[in-house]
């Protein structure tokens, strides 16, 4: 038994004339989602049902009736009733793509949606959630005026925000709008990384003032040692600076080059430093064998320094979407703008780990100048302050924590309500960084120590 004939209506000029016709009325979303819904099998032409005699096989040699026929013109869209009377297994343009996960009717064809126009059209994918948002943006920073100051007033009006009190009221933008759970009224996202590096930076330069009084400072590793105390005082001040003028975009486009600038620094510094400590003051060491460590360092500072000359700041300035939380994010305090390094942040984190990381190049010389116990130790401090940086990078850049809980109001303990200063994942590496300073100055005095 040979399955049924099937007869297709194909008028070359009806169709021209039609598609010219339907060409002028409708556009391509129009059309695409007509296709979509158009029956490709399980119903035949307009006059004949799905169930058409034609189409079952009733003899040896079925002969389909002249009607019984599938049609490929364009026809007029199916009213609500007709769609409703389809069959379940009817195929259309739209059965064939892949469908959603359903728990429910999961052959159930999809009806299209009709395609809003004019000013009713919007894509909420590309909407920005701020411009629903009726929370104030708590990170911008204005004058009583509710403009931007210029040169040293910009300066002591953005510290004063970070530091101390943001009146984000003063823009004419904000009036009206909620202060942010997390943020409080007069907080700032950038406070607790400010204050944490100044205070840092109090800190060691307390440490720096203090050694050449309690500890060796005058051999080549000792003076060394001095000198890369007041580098960390340096480095912490930087960022410091910078977080403090994060918010101006004209002023932070400089604090943040200098913020990079002092993080190689102090790492060529460190890195130095305990070498001198493991060679006992590069005793019988070619001194071409550590220059390379200062050459990089310095290469890397100039490159970006060249970069921001070349590099436009509204180039590098834009929100910082990898902490942005979604719906809401200035009601969720966590929104944050500043200049990134686009396609040389690789560059950067790279160059970073791998100075960071030259001093283990040197641990054979290590244990030929002091006793087992003694270098491992040594070794040992030095090892883990790296490995408190490194995950220190990975909490800021990939777990980053607690953003999410502060987000939801679950950590509890990283804000400060009174203060205004949440611990966000930046400020949480910026603690962690300190821990790693403060292990490996330990490692270094312990060194000078006992050589």
């Amino acid at each position: 038994m040979s399955p049924p004939r099937l007869v297709f209506d194909l008028s070359a000029d009806a169709v021209n004339k039609e598609l010219r016709q339907r060409e002028s009325q409708t556009s391509a979303a129009h059309a695409l989602l007509q296709l979509r819904n158009e029956l490709l099998l399980g119903q035949t032409g307009a006059n004949v049902p799905a169930t058409a005699p034609g189409l079952q096989p009733s003899s040896r040699t079925p002969t389909p009736p002249p009607k019984a026929h599938l049609s490929m013109r364009f026809s007029q869209p199916a009213t609500q009733s007709q769609a409703q009377a389809r069959p379940r297994d009817a195929i259309t343009f739209a059965t064939l793509l892949p469908q959603p996960k359903r728990t429910q009717a999961p052959l159930q064809v999809i009806r299209p949606v009709p395609v809003p126009t004019g000013a009713q059209k919007s894509n909420p994918q590309n909407t920005n959630p701020n411009e629903q948002c009726t929370y104030a943006d708590q990170y911008s920073v204005y004058n009583k005026d509710g403009v931007a100051s210029e040169g040293c007033d910009r300066c002591l009006e953005v510290a004063y925000a970070v530091l101390v009190k943001n009146h984000m009221s003063t823009h004419p933008s904000q009036k009206g709008k909620s202060t942010s759970d997390v943020l409080t009224e007069t907080g700032h996202l950038e406070r607790f990384s400010a204050w944490s590096h100044w205070i840092g930076a109090l800190l060691f330069a307390i440490y720096a003032a203090v050694r050449p009084a309690v500890a060796d400072s005058e051999s080549v590793a000792g003076t060394l040692a001095t000198i890369t105390a007041w580098g960390a005082v340096f480095t912490l001040s930087s960022s410091g600076i910078y977080h403090t003028t994060a918010p101006s975009k004209s002023i932070s486009k400089w604090t943040r080059f200098l913020d990079y600038a002092a993080i190689y620094v102090g790492l060529v510094l460190t890195s130095v430093a305990d070498i001198a400590v493991s060679t006992r003051g590069f005793s019988n060491v070619p001194i071409e064998t550590v220059i390379d460590i200062p050459i990089a360092g310095t290469l890397m500072v100039l490159f970006f320094l060249w970069r921001r000359f070349v590099t436009s700041e509204d180039d590098t300035w834009s929100d910082d979407n990898e902490r942005v939380i979604k719906e809401c994010p200035l009601g969720k305090g966590l929104f944050r703008r500043q200049h990134f390094d686009l396609n040389h942040t690789p560059l950067r984190y790279a160059t970073s780990f791998l100075l960071a990381a030259g001093y283990f190049a040197w641990v054979p010389a290590t244990f030929v100048s002091f006793d087992a116990p003694q270098a491992g130790l040594i070794i040992g401090l030095q090892a883990f302050g790296f490995l408190v940086l490194s995950f220190g990078m990975f909490i800021d850049r990939v777990l980053k924590w607690p953003d999410a809980f502060l987000g939801r109001g679950d950590a509890v303990v990283m804000r400060c309500e009174p203060c205004g200063c949440p611990a966000n994942s930046h400020g949480v590496w910026h603690i962690v960084a300190l821990i790693s300073i403060v292990c490996t100055a330990v490692g270094r005095e312990y060194g000078l120590a006992v050589s």
